[in-house]
């Protein structure tokens, strides 16, 4: 590989001092016009590139910023790293991606390397399992500010941006009632996650302002996963008065429970209607399919996260450190 070209190479080659280089190639207007041209055509020929990291440090800024997300093939997490580097290429920022598989020790470790790589801010989602806030703590206290997305935290100093969970669930569960099930049912999410007990709290309120509270299950599984999922449709299937309306923390659960009824109980399909957290784009391609989801607008979150952090780092007072994002029922 061709060695790059330094400013003392081409000082040496010019005949004058690496600081009279820098500056005419910074346009400092103590070099005179005709020693700038000189040093920027050999610096034109000779392919030079300026050490950007050299000049970020004199500044204390890497134009760096870290993203933590659970895992980089879920469809929401694809979209909110959109958002973010949407505007983090507009302040000409790079961002710094990596998954945590929602493995606290793996997070941790993930953080280290942040601090080490020096990123100017972090933009992160928690595990389910995190209960300890010291790793981004200590991040803060070293100037590195943090903003929390989609999973929210019961403390009012994290600067947040998430989904307008309760109002998004309440808005889903309408839906199923106003068409016309009798048998509603909640697949809850992580108990430790807020965004479960506010949707919870959503699902609840549009049954009891119907006077429909006895009407309404909540499942509560151990995981996220398929056969966790396939656990508790065997539970509601057993049961006589079986849900008919089933609204699931994620649709990626609601898919997964729709392919259990395939394979166990396919003259139900018809009769159960499911609605999902998050529109994914996979929905147009399925035959069988939930009755609607709710559109978390991932990308947008994204954005506001990045807005958000940038204030944060530039240490202009926010207007709102905890933003909600509204969601919207997307009908299928």
């Amino acid at each position: 590989m061709k060695k790059l070209v330094t400013l003392k190479e081409l000082s040496l080659e010019l005949g004058v001092s690496v600081s009279t280089v820098s500056k005419a190639l910074n346009n400092d207007p103590t070099i005179g016009h005709y020693t700038r041209e000189r040093v920027e055509h050999l610096a034109r020929a000779r392919h030079y590139i300026p050490n950007q990291v050299a000049r970020n440090f004199q500044r204390r800024r890497s134009l760096t910023i870290g993203l933590i997300v659970p895992n980089v093939l879920d469809q929401f997490f694809v979209q909110a790293i959109n958002g973010v580097d949407e505007v983090a290429t507009a302040k000409q920022y790079s961002v710094l991606v990596s998954q945590t598989l929602d493995v606290e020790s793996r997070s941790n470790a993930i953080l280290d390397l942040m601090r080490l790589d020096g990123v100017d801010g972090l933009i992160a989602t928690i595990t389910p399992n995190t209960t300890n806030l010291t790793p981004y703590r200590q991040l803060e206290a070293a100037g590195i500010p943090v903003v929390y997305i989609a999973r929210s935290l019961n403390d009012p100093a994290c600067a947040q941006v998430t989904l307008l969970n309760t109002d998004s669930a309440r808005i889903a569960t309408n839906f199923l009632l106003d068409r016309g099930h009798q048998q509603l049912a909640y697949i809850n999410g992580p108990t430790n996650v807020n965004a479960s007990q506010q949707r919870r709290t959503g699902f609840e309120q549009a049954l009891q302002d119907r006077h429909r509270l006895a009407d309404g299950t909540i499942y509560q599984p151990n995981s996220l996963t398929a056969a966790d999922t396939d656990a508790i449709m065997a539970k509601a299937m057993a049961r006589a008065d079986y849900p008919t309306g089933i609204l699931a923390f994620k649709t990626y659960m609601a898919i997964d429970a729709i392919t259990y009824l395939k394979r166990t109980y396919p003259e139900r399909l018809d009769q159960i209607e499911f609605v999902g957290f998050g529109n994914l784009p996979l929905l147009k391609h399925l035959s069988h399919k939930p009755a609607a989801s709710i559109e978390e607008n991932p990308g947008l979150m994204g954005q506001e996260a990045m807005r958000l952090l940038m204030q944060l780092i530039s240490d202009k007072p926010a207007e709102s450190t905890h933003i909600e994002v509204p969601g919207e029922l997307v009908v299928h």
